[in-house]
């Protein structure tokens, strides 16, 4: 009776499980942000090259990829909350391991301590995923019709105002006190707590297997004196990680949604690895002590990319959701071609950033902000669009394949290919280079918005006919 209760205020109250995804991603991207912060740091402990510290991110990309199609799978076939408490599990251990081998496995000569960080920021990565692959659609389901941009937009920036934080207070860690690992243990203790959390959060109607709903048969219960309605199910048997593989390639808008993810993926990763450093770079040009660069660099960052995400991602929400919203083949085009719109308006900024090395710091965050303002401004749209582009019982295998080709063919390769870059020309062609990506970007959702508006026009004829 009392478990009944609990479940019932969750069913009342889905912001309830949409709060807790966003803590929970939030302390997740922690960890995106604080690996950046501290990259100098790693790289003075075991003198690491620009080919090396791209490895670092390689490894957790590699591990980020590999692992969400597989959570997709299980998720499939056992209760959803469960699968997230093991991966957070998974997060949480190889957190703490990242900074035990980082702390005990010090200077140039340990370079087996370099090693292990690389193996544990590869678990890192197999922790994290599942959040990502599986709670964009488990808010698609929660969220009311006219609200879900808005929804998804809360998820979407939770993970900026992560990363900003984990700018932030490492930012603010390194400069009263050199031990630079204890940012590890903190992150990991929190979410264990959060893993301990999840096992009571129930997740329902978004786990086992998939159902088809006959309205017909519905029936009601009193529950701590309030009336839920139960709906009969007819259990169908799930798609595995397989069989899904198919209709997702016949799709042509989610083809171009996932091209699109690649191309913008490997620019973000870029961005949140490298800025650190770059905007460091410059600052070493007015003369300022390095402890002063460092507190701007990740502090000034985590604020730019703070700002501008929530934003950033709340002004593309709203936008598509006064024009119409994401619903059906119109909708999707409407958020693609959108989101097309608002990177055309980033290019800019980030140019007139990299290219005019001469500007004060002021100007190059100002610049920032506002390339990373536009960057994230089709994050919730072009969510929404992901997840009803495609099946309802494909949708979480739409998400987990999209981050496994993004992980491995952008974030996976953006850090590693910006540091040979780097290394042979310097950091400011390498931002120039992989910033020019977002051409073709640009390309892949206009072609996407085309498709999508087609499919509605056909769809029309036919209702017509």
């Amino acid at each position: 009776k009392r478990s009944h209760g609990y479940i019932a205020l969750f069913w009342s109250y889905p912001v309830l499980t949409l709060i807790f995804l966003a803590l929970v991603q939030t302390l997740l991207f922690i960890d995106r942000g604080a690996i950046a912060a501290v990259l100098h740091n790693a790289a003075i402990n075991w003198r690491l090259s620009s080919s090396e510290q791209g490895i670092i991110s390689s490894a957790f990309t590699v591990g980020f990829m590999l692992s969400s199609p597989v959570w997709a799978h299980y998720a499939m076939r056992n209760k959803i909350n469960k699968v997230i408490a093991l991966s957070l599990l998974i997060f949480s251990i190889s957190e703490i391991c990242s900074g035990l081998f980082s702390y005990f496995w010090k200077g140039p000569s340990n370079k087996l301590g370099y090693y292990l960080f690389v193996i544990s920021r590869l678990f890192v990565g197999v922790g994290e995923s599942a959040i990502i692959a599986l709670g964009y659609g488990i808010v698609d389901d929660i969220s009311p019709t006219k609200h879900k941009t808005t929804y998804m937009a809360v998820l979407v920036f939770s993970g900026a105002v992560g990363v900003a934080l984990g700018y932030g207070l490492t930012g603010a860690l390194l400069s009263i006190t050199t031990k630079w690992q204890v940012v590890f243990f903190a992150i990991g203790g929190f979410v264990l707590v959060c893993t301990i959390i999840c096992h009571f959060i129930p997740m329902h109607g978004y786990e086992q297997h998939q159902t088809i709903q006959d309205d017909n048969e519905k029936s009601s219960i009193n529950v701590e004196g309030e009336t839920q309605p139960i709906t009969k199910k007819k259990t169908v048997k799930p798609h595995t990680m397989f069989s899904a593989i198919m209709p997702l390639a016949k799709n042509p808008v989610y083809l171009c949604m996932v091209g699109y993810s690649i191309l913008s993926g490997g620019i973000i990763c870029m961005l949140a690895f490298w800025s650190p450093t770059f905007i460091f770079q410059r600052l070493k040009r007015f003369d300022l002590t390095d402890k002063y660069c460092t507190l701007i660099s990740n502090i000034g960052f985590g604020l730019i990319i703070l700002t501008s995400s929530v934003f950033g991602s709340t002004m593309g929400a709203i936008v598509v959701s006064k024009t119409g919203g994401t619903e059906g083949w119109k909708g999707i085009g409407r958020a693609l071609l959108w989101s097309m719109f608002f990177l055309i308006l980033a290019l800019p900024f980030m140019y007139c950033a990299f290219i005019f090395e001469e500007i004060h710091w002021g100007i190059l965050l100002t610049l920032f902000f506002f390339g990373t303002f536009f960057l994230m401004a089709p994050s919730s749209p072009f969510q929404v669009a992901m997840n009803n582009s495609v099946e309802h019982d494909l949708r979480h295998f739409a998400n987990s394949y999209q981050i496994f080709l993004v992980q491995g063919l952008g974030d996976m390769l953006s850090p590693f290919l910006f540091g040979i870059v780097s290394d042979n020309l310097n950091i400011k062609w390498a931002m120039i280079i992989l910033w020019s990506f977002l051409v073709p970007a640009i390309v892949f959702l206009f072609v996407g918005g085309f498709i999508a508006l087609f499919y509605h026009r056909r769809q029309n004829k036919e209702i017509i006919i």
